[in-house]
Parts: C-alpha cells; structure tokens; sequence
C-alpha cells in the first residue's frame, strides 16, 4: 500500500478509540513511527528515499524484517522505555502497516525469519482498489473527526 493509505488508515484507527487514551499526543506520534517506520527498508518509500536511511536498506530487504512481528515486538518494547502510551500507539501503527500490506499482491512474511510464508491479498499497490479504499478511509477519518470534536463539546 502506498504511504498515504497506511496513514489514513492509521488516523481512522487512531480517531476509533481517540477518547480513550490516556496521552492521545504521545498515542498518535507513537502511531505515526509505527506506520513510518516500517517502509524505511524501501527506496521507493516516502521516508526510505533519505540519504540517511541507505544503511538500513543495505542490511536489510524489503517487506522482510521490518514487516515481522519480531520486529514490532523489539520496536514496542524499546518505546515503552520512554512512553507506555507512545509504545502501545507503535504496536498498533505498526500492526495496521502490516494488514494493509499483507492485502497487496505481494503480501508480508509477519514471522520471518522464523517463518518466511507470506500472507498476500489481491490489491495491486497503487492500484484502483487501493485508490477507492484511501477515498473511503478520507471520508471516514473526517466523519470520526467530526464525531470526536461533537463529544469532546459536550
């Protein structure tokens, strides 16, 4: 999935269960590292494409380690050092990089190295599916915006 997707999905996840986080600050910034951060193994990603990422991609190959769970637990843990709020919205940014992907053609191994099966849908990235599914996922985020802004007036 492209950049854009993970993050409206990750927003209409995020404003799903908004009102009941403890910090929703450290919760969303905890959210968009989980998102970002696994693509960074990737040239072509939003991030990767920084100079400064280039050693991370020369270790590592795409949808391989940064997409397993191994990966996520060791990010989670590391996070929860610093914020318990910020880790537990990394698990989950994290978490709903790796559905959406795991939905494309090309699919995720979510336990490699242990287990390199890969889980694959039919969505083509970038692809007149995903299109409509960001269309929707917009409409969603600005409807939950709206409905979280009503109950915060309240």
């Amino acid at each position: 999935m492209l950049f854009r997707t993970h993050i409206a999905f990750g927003i209409f996840i995020y404003l799903l269960f908004f009102s009941y986080f403890r910090n929703p600050i450290l919760t969303l910034i905890g959210f968009l590292i989980g998102i970002i951060i696994v693509d960074l193994d990737s040239k072509k990603s939003k991030f990767g494409k920084k100079w400064y990422f280039r050693p991370i991609q020369w270790f590592t190959k795409h949808r391989r380690f940064f997409h397993s769970f191994i990966f996520g637990i060791i990010g989670t843990g590391i996070i929860a050092i610093y914020s318990v709020e910020m880790a537990f919205g990394f698990l989950v940014g994290f978490t709903t990089h790796i559905i959406l992907d795991s939905q494309t053609r090309r699919g995720v191994a979510p336990f490699h190295p242990l287990i390199d099966t890969k889980i694959k849908g039919k969505i083509k990235t970038g692809g007149i599916i995903e299109d409509i599914i960001f269309v929707i996922l917009l409409l969603s985020d600005a409807l939950l915006v709206l409905v979280n802004t009503f109950i915060i007036l309240q």
